[in-house]
């Protein structure tokens, strides 16, 4: 009956070894775990994207008062 449960055919191997449905779970929550990983770089990267193009705009929003400032400060 022992070598009903611990031979690697058995009951415990069925359940933890390489085939086995745990590992089988923790393969499949180890790909979860990847997939989610790409999503959040994927969501990263196009957060440092809106990021710099809001800092450009900015520039170019300060660049442009700063030149509005000039010309009427010297027409005044």
């Amino acid at each position: 009956m022992l070598d009903a449960y611990t031979d690697s055919d058995g009951m415990i191997g069925a359940k933890l070894g390489t085939t086995g449905t745990l590992q089988t779970y923790l393969n499949k929550l180890a790909t979860k775990i990847s997939d989610q990983e790409d999503r959040v770089q994927q969501e990263l990267e196009r957060y440092w994207a809106q990021f710099t193009a809001m800092e450009k705009a900015i520039s170019d929003a300060q660049s442009q008062s700063s030149a509005l400032s000039s010309v009427t400060s010297s027409s005044s």
